[in-house]
This record gives C-alpha cells, structure tokens and sequence, in this order.
C-alpha cells in the first residue's frame, strides 16, 4: 500500500453532521434553523400531503401523541436525506418513550423499517472501542499512559521512524494520534487482518501529518490502532471481546460484525450509496457487500436503535459490572479542545459539546454525540446528561443525518433559562498572528498565509496552482482562530493551533496540516506529487465533517 492511496473516510460525530445542508440560508445559530432552507421547507409541506408517518409505517402510531410532532420531523429529515428509510428511538431517563422506522429497508425491493432493523452505525462504533479498551485499562492489562509500541510491540511506521513511541493510547481515544486519516470500505473479514494489515501495509505507508499528542485531529486510523491494542491485551479477536464484555452484559444482542451474522438475523437494512470504489454510480450496499477488518474499531458495527439507547443509558447511568465508573465518566469528559470554538470537545470516542444555540438562545448545557458514514448509512446518537434525555437514528444512505427533528426532540424537553453565549468575536488586530509559512509535505504541498493591505487573510498554495486545482484565496473568518478555506467549491475549517505561549504553530484542517516554518513539523518525503482523486476525496471528507459541526455552533459558509 502507498500512502497516496485514495481516502474513503468514516466520518464521526457531531462534527460531521451533515454533508450536503445548505447552512448559508440561515442568518443566525439556531439547531433548527441551521437546516430550515427553502429546500426543507418544501420536503416538509411534501412530507405533510404525500408521504406522511402514518402513510409510511402504515400502522396507526403507537407512541404517545407527545411525539407526533417528533415523529413528522423523523419523516421530514428522512426525506430532506433522500433515504429509503430511518429508524428512531429516545429515551429518558431509563425508560424507552419512543422507537419508530418510517421508510423502507431496501431502496428498491421495499420491506417496511422497524425500531429492531439493524443498520450500519459507522463511527458510533467508535465509543464502543473506546469502553473496550478501558475495561483493559480497568483489568490492569493496560494503561492509557502506555505507548502505542508498548500496546503493539514491535510496532513502527516506515514513513516516520520512532514517532510511534510518542503516542500514548489516550492520544488514539481522543484522536490525538497525528496520524493520516485513512481507512479503505472493503479489505476483507478476516479477523486476524486487524494485527496483520495494521503491522503490515498501514504502518508501512500511513504517514504522521502532526507530532502526537499536539492537537485534536479526527483519523479514523487512531481507533484501528486502539482496536489492535484491545486485542492483543486481551488475547482474543476484537470482535469476540466486545461482544462477550460489552455487548452481552448491556443487552445489546443485535449488535454484530460479521455480514453473515446480519444476513442470519434478516431484520435488516440495505444502503442506497454509490460504488466506493469509483464514486460514482448507484449501487445497493448489502451486508456481504463489503467488510474491513482492521478498520472495524473505527467504524464497521452493525446494530439497532434499540441497542445504542441501551448503549446510552449505560454511558449516563452506568453499570459498573461492565466499566467502573470513573473510566465510563471518563469518556464523556472533556478530554481535548478541538479548537473549533470555546465549547467543542472530544472525549474517548465522544464528542462533548458544552452549551449549544437553539434557536436564538444559548443554553449552557452538555450535549453528548457522535456520528456515523459508511457507505450507505447514516448515523447518529446524541444525549443530554442534564436533562436525561437521548434520541438514536440510523438510515440506509449517505448523508441523512438529524437536522429538524433535533429540534424538535429539544422542544419536548424543559429547558434551562438561556445563558450567554460565548463570545466568538473576530478580531482583524490579530490576524497578523496567522501569517507565515507552513510546512506541508503530505497532501497539497507547503502554503502562505498572506495579510493583504485591507487586513483580510489570504491563501496560496503553490503546489496547488501548478496543477490548476481551484481554491479561493480569501479566508473567511469563522470563529477566533478558525477560518473557512475552499477548496474547488468545498468549505473546510482552517484552525490555527497555538502553542503553550499562546504562538501559532500549526495550521490544521482533517486533511491536512500545515507546520509554521521555524515549528519543527512532521519530515515528509523528498518531492510531492499531488494525487488529485485522494485530495477531492479528502477534501470533501473534510467539509462534510465541518458542515456538520457548524449545527450547533454557527452557519459555516
């Protein structure tokens, strides 16, 4: 494998909420409004004469009334996601109050969605990594300080010499690894591909595009390498430990990977995608369709609404024959600052967002989530610990995420008094700050960050402009130290990454990273021959994930 292979990325989170919304209609902060475009507004009224729920189940609804409006606004997400179907539950407390499918199964041979189909969950599986690994931790059979050559001996990656000594398994569970964000949709089911592919290819051509330890910064590659340490540490396949210490004591008896397991259960979900290999085309992503081993930690599980509620509960309320307390508490603390505003966080496989704009207010309350791509399914799972409430949604396409209906799972609820909101004010005095050279010699090649006469900050990039890729020169300020870059029409978060000084060292997007000329970045290799195929994909990868944070944040144009 060469590390120019072509990136097909699990996108995560909360901070990759949606790929396609059109967020530049939106004037202000509001979860809902974020989404309510013209286009929305229009599936909506199309929603309420032609395909209502109740015309979509066929069933008369059997939740409480409460949840009627929640319900329109599931069908309404669904359809603004073009997905042949969606499941939905929520919970509050530790009760089940809610859990509906709306759509179909298969995108072409029909099959009514139910609350028990399962679906591909993407990069919610994560989280699962993540309380994997810590009951190891737990166990005493590892420890969060221990470097990834002391989890994986022998371990060293041909790109970047010695550097694997420098990542510690907490840098892997808050992606802060600084390793390439890679992951390939269809390697093989192998269990034994997690050791040999991740020992073998991965580290033969996976470079590190930031030190460790020095940022957040999402790569799929950080829980694959967490997976493999769980492994060896326990002494049996990833999959048979999750199952029998995780899965199995929280209920979560539907929850799989292996594609035969799915086809056996036959409660299923087929995806409406395209070819993963070209990008193109319509195709019908089955349980045999594909599989990866070595990057099932990242994002490869299979389960039901039903079993992530459970999974919630469990990260709220615990269970401490399963994790003791501190550790679970743990994934859901504030464990790195993603940079992106005051309030965004990463925990161990989590994202924590302390305080949120719905509406025109700001309400100083944590929001936990995570997200999930894979191709031809879309996933979410998000709870609010203060309130006690959680809402899980999986769908069978790309790209149909929760947009109105979180809003409308927020107006169920009794909300605090609005708090202030942060303050995000954009200051051109310290725009100088960001100005220099940035070495990067991975993905699009070293870059300047130019102040004009005006005090607006511009982009260029040389190598780009050999080979006549487009990109506006012009930054857009978004919040203190983050601007929007674009790139050939695609708008990603450009985040400069101070030092313990308070100095610029870095200049970070998930493709790429860019080192300040005198920060010492990672060496790359003698001459770049920029692959253009990988970098469209990465870059879009890249929006999405940006797209998807501005939710509860602001618009990002």
């Amino acid at each position: 494998m060469r590390w120019t292979l072509l990136i097909v990325s699990l996108l995560a989170a909360c901070t990759d909420k949606d790929d396609d919304t059109d967020t530049t209609a939106a004037d202000d902060t509001s979860v809902t409004d974020v989404t309510d475009t013209a286009d929305t507004a229009d599936t909506a009224d199309t929603a309420d004469t032609d395909t209502g729920v109740d015309e979509t189940t066929d069933t008369v609804p059997d939740w409480d009334p409460r949840f009627d409006a929640l319900a329109d606004a599931l069908e309404i997400d669904r359809l603004a996601g073009d997905a042949p179907g969606l499941a939905a539950a929520v919970f509050e407390g530790d009760a089940l109050v809610f859990s509906a499918g709306f759509g179909e199964r298969h995108p072409t041979d029909g099959g009514a969605v139910a609350d028990t189909t399962l679906f591909r969950i993407g990069s919610i599986t994560k989280m699962m990594t993540a309380a994997g690994l810590l009951q190891q931790v737990e166990a005493g059979r590892a420890a969060l300080s221990d470097s990834l050559t002391t989890a994986v001996p022998g371990l060293d990656f041909a790109l970047s010499p010695g550097v694997a000594d420098d990542v510690m398994l907490s840098h892997l569970l808050t992606h802060q690894g600084g390793l390439y964000d890679y992951v390939a949709v269809d390697w093989g089911s192998e269990d034994e591909l997690l050791e040999d592919v991740l020992t073998g290819e991965i580290a033969a051509g996976l470079p590190f595009i930031a030190p460790p330890g020095v940022m957040w910064n999402y790569s799929n590659p950080n829980y694959s390498y967490a997976g493999l340490a769980l492994e060896l540490a326990d002494g049996r396949y990833y999959r048979e430990a999750l199952d029998a210490d995780l899965f199995t004591p929280l209920g979560m008896d539907r929850t799989y990977f292996l594609g035969e397991e799915v086809l056996a259960d036959g409660d299923y979900a087929s995806g409406a995608t395209v070819d993963w290999n070209t990008g193109v085309g319509s195709v019908v992503a089955e349980p045999d369709s594909y599989d990866n081993a070595w990057g099932r930690p990242a994002g490869f599980a299979w389960s039901s609404v039903l079993d992530l509620t459970a999974f919630a509960q469990f990260l709220l309320y615990g269970d401490d024959a399963v994790l003791a307390d501190d550790l679970r508490e743990s994934m859901s603390a504030p464990q790195v600052d993603q940079g992106i505003g005051t309030e965004t966080w990463y925990g161990y496989g989590l994202q924590v967002q302390q305080g949120f704009y719905f509406g025109d207010d700001w309400y100083d309350l944590t929001m936990i989530s995570h997200g999930g791509a894979i191709p031809g399914f879309s996933a979410d799972l998000y709870y609010l610990p203060e309130l006690e409430v959680g809402i899980a949604a999986l769908a069978n396409t790309d790209g149909a995420y929760l947009n109105q209906s979180l809003g409308e799972l927020l107006r169920l609820v009794e909300l605090p008094e609005p708090g202030t909101p942060p303050d995000w004010t954009i200051d051109p005095e310290r725009h100088g700050d960001f100005v220099g050279h940035y070495l990067e010699p991975w993905n699009i090649g070293d870059f300047d960050v130019l102040l004009t006469e005006s005090g607006d900050l511009n982009l260029s990039c040389p190598t780009l402009d050999d080979i006549s890729y487009p990109y506006d020169v012009a930054l857009q300020p978004y919040t203190p130290d983050n601007f929007v870059a674009t790139f050939d029409g695609q708008g990603v978060l450009l985040t400069f990454i101070r030092d313990d000084a308070g100095e610029v060292a870095y200049a970070r997007t998930r493709y790429f990273v860019g080192a300040l000329d005198d920060s010492g970045g990672p060496v790359g290799p003698p001459s770049l021959t920029v692959d253009t195929q990988r970098l469209q994909a990465g870059i879009q990868a890249a929006s999405t994930a940006d797209h998807r944070a501005a939710l509860l944040l602001k618009p990002l144009d």
